[in-house]
Order: structure tokens, then C-alpha cells, then sequence
């Protein structure tokens, strides 16, 4: 389970209920925070361009999984070596029976996944597509720092000049925070 702790600790803490012994399943809560889950990359990665901007950066980053890693295997042997998660249970865990699925159940899940993907998708693109429109046309005839999503851009240029951006990029910036595919219209 401290291996499903790397991709996101919420999960592997949830999965852990299929352990049958109480102590293992308190000794797996207890450890699996140490992992560093995927979450915390990009913040790393943000801060690893700040401070190292050499190829030591990349070096930083896995000493810190490594880090992790070792530091999880050493709290677990510390809780471990101090006899409240003994168990004598054998570790079991029942599987699901694994069945290969066939051509037609792939290509009508996926069929119905993608179908329903695109149904929620294309309102939320057309509403965001049609305000990122406005906002870049309107008021009519005015150049395009003088329309409303200039006016908002410029609103924001205070925050955003320090770091190299102009006022439309702003505006694409905060339309690509709300929705990333709606970004597309707001950059051409």
C-alpha cells in the first residue's frame, strides 16, 4: 500500500481497509503520509525552478522521492520495532477475479465515456467560448487592450507585470484557471 501513497496518499489511505488486521491497517495510515504523492510535484518543481536553476534542480527532486522513501521504510520499521502493530494475521488481500473484457464492452464504454464527455464539454465550451468572445469584442470598434477583457488584463497588470505579462495574456491566463480548453479561445 505505501507504494499507492506515491501517486496520491488519499486513495492508498482508503485502499488500505481491505487489510484484514487492525494494527497492519493503522501501521499502513501512519506511514503512507511520508510518500510524497503527485500533488506535491508540481510544487516542488515550481520551487526547484526558483532556487536551483541548474540541472542540480533535477538531482534535488529525486533525492527528495528517494528522501521519502527511505523515511517511510523508517518509520515503518520504528513503529514496527515498537510492538503495537505486531500482527500474526498473514497478509491477505482477495482480489477481484480478473477477466479479459471483450472488444464490444470496450467500445461501448468507451463510446458511452466519450459521449458523455463531450456532452458536458461542449456546453461548458460554447458558454466560455461565447463570454471569452464578448469580453475580446465588445465594446465595438475599440482596439483589443481597450475592450472589456483589455479592462480586466489591465485590472490585473499591477500583479502581473512584475512577471513579464502583458494584459491579454492575463486574461488568458485567468479564462485557462477556470476551464483549459476554453483557453483556446481566449489566446487566438
Amino acid at each position: 500500500m505505501q507504494l499507492f501513497g506515491f501517486g496520491c496518499n488519499i486513495p492508498a489511505i482508503m485502499g488500505i481497509r481491505t487489510i484484514r488486521s487492525k494494527s497492519q491497517r493503522l501501521l499502513s495510515i501512519l506511514v503512507i503520509p511520508f510518500a510524497l504523492c503527485s500533488a506535491w510535484l508540481q510544487v516542488f518543481v515550481l520551487f526547484r525552478g526558483i532556487i536551483l536553476l541548474n540541472c542540480l534542480g533535477v538531482v534535488a527532486l529525486w533525492l527528495l522521492y528517494l528522501i521519502s522513501f527511505v523515511v517511510a521504510f523508517m518509520m515503518a520499521a520504528i513503529f514496527n520495532a515498537s510492538g503495537q502493530f505486531k500482527s500474526k494475521d498473514p497478509f491477505i488481500i482477495e482480489l477481484p477475479p480478473c477477466r479479459t473484457p471483450t472488444i464490444r464492452q470496450v467500445a461501448i464504454n468507451v463510446w458511452n465515456e466519450m459521449k458523455t464527455f463531450v456532452q458536458k464539454l461542449s456546453v461548458f465550451m460554447i458558454i466560455g467560448t461565447t463570454i471569452t468572445w464578448y469580453l475580446t469584442s465588445f465594446p465595438e470598434g475599440t482596439e483589443s487592450l481597450e475592450s472589456y477583457a483589455g479592462q480586466i488584463g489591465e485590472f490585473f497588470q499591477p500583479l502581473m507585470e512584475p512577471l513579464g505579462v502583458n494584459p491579454l495574456l492575463t486574461v488568458s491566463l485567468i479564462i485557462g484557471f477556470v476551464a483549459q480548453d476554453v483557453q483556446l479561445a481566449a489566446v487566438a
